[in-house]
């Protein structure tokens, strides 16, 4: 891999720190940016790159880190900035009303300026520094990559202010991605590309990527369901994986939102690589709830109508098309 300009706000703990960790083994040179010099300073000096103090709310503070990655100098290289992970946030609790009072705005202020408006501030200042870059070999100019939460999907009681900041940045990203493929057109500069270089460096700093797609709706059956797809980190370069579909899928990963508990399937593909053995691309797929019983079943007995064919024809029309056209995976019979 060809060593690239980087820079992580919010790089000095965290999500941050792991990132700048995998990106400074992988070969780049990261400015890590943070409010945090003690920690910033620490841990530069452990793992290399360069430190700059940066507050996102601030224009002119996030404009000189961003011009330090993207120079020639100690952070960046004569290509300009080509990696910018957006990791800086806070948490804020309370709830709507605390106490028989109505809950004060500050704390909602707080949090939205830091996590949504300092999300925007650094994605267009970064993108600006973007796209006067020469496209490299897969005619990318860089790549943004901002953070959410499940928050942002399925916040918690007194998470109204973070989950309300973090689905800002969930709204904000696939428009600002497709006002950048415009703006940013140039030989060689293609819409599907952004996708494919987020995902290429998505799985090259997480050993767990996890995608989590829909809300779906399947005929005969009421409601919306999700649909997560787990794809190895350690995937051969190029070379489709087989699959593995699994129904009740709510809770093979992690506990949520099952108050059975997690049967942390991604572990065991992880084990399986460790072990030299090709670890599937793995898609769970969310049961129906009270239509469980009926879609399961391929034939009516008491207790269900037996609509499975309905489930398998959703199954086979569309989001097996889907996964064959966003993962990479095998479409023979033998690998799936």
């Amino acid at each position: 891999m060809k060593p690239e300009s980087a820079i992580v706000f919010g790089g000095a703990s965290g999500l941050g720190e792991a990132t700048a960790r995998k990106l400074v083994e992988a070969g780049h040179k990261v400015v890590v940016a943070d409010l945090n010099e003690e920690k910033g300073v620490e841990l530069v000096s452990e793992i290399g790159g360069t430190f700059a103090k940066a507050d996102v709310t601030d224009e002119e503070s996030v404009r000189e880190a961003i011009a330090e990655a993207a120079g020639p100098g100690a952070g960046g290289t004569s290509d300009g900035l080509r990696i910018c992970v957006n990791c800086a946030g806070v948490g804020a609790a309370g709830r709507i009303v605390q106490k028989g009072n109505p809950a004060p705005l500050d704390g909602y202020k707080w949090a939205i300026n830091i996590n949504l408006i300092g999300t925007i501030n650094v994605l267009s200042q970064a993108a600006a520094a973007m796209v006067g870059n020469e496209p490299d070999d897969d005619g990318q100019r860089g790549v943004c990559i901002n953070t959410a939460s499940i928050a942002a999907y399925d916040g918690q009681i007194g998470q109204t202010a973070y989950a309300a900041s973090k689905g800002g940045v969930v709204g904000l990203t696939l428009p600002a991605a497709r006002d950048l493929s415009r703006a940013a057109q140039g030989p060689g500069l293609r819409g599907p590309g952004f996708t494919a270089t987020l995902r290429r460096l998505a799985t090259a700093m997480a050993t767990h990527v996890i995608y989590k797609l829909g809300p779906f709706t399947v005929p005969a059956f009421a409601g919306e369901r999700h649909v997560r797809v787990y794809l190895p980190s350690e995937q051969p370069e190029g070379d489709p994986l087989p699959v593995l579909y699994i129904f009740d899928g709510q809770n093979i990963f992690h506990d949520d939102p099952s108050a059975a508990g997690g049967w942390y399937l991604h572990h065991a593909a992880h084990d399986l690589h460790a072990e030299g053995k090709l670890a599937p691309v793995i898609v769970g797929i969310d049961h129906g709830g009270a239509d469980r019983i009926h879609e399961l079943s391929p034939f009516p007995f008491e207790d269900s109508r037996g609509d499975a064919d309905h489930l398998i024809d959703w199954l086979v029309d569309e989001l097996v098309p889907r996964i064959h056209r966003e993962f990479p995976v095998r479409r023979d019979v033998a690998g799936t």
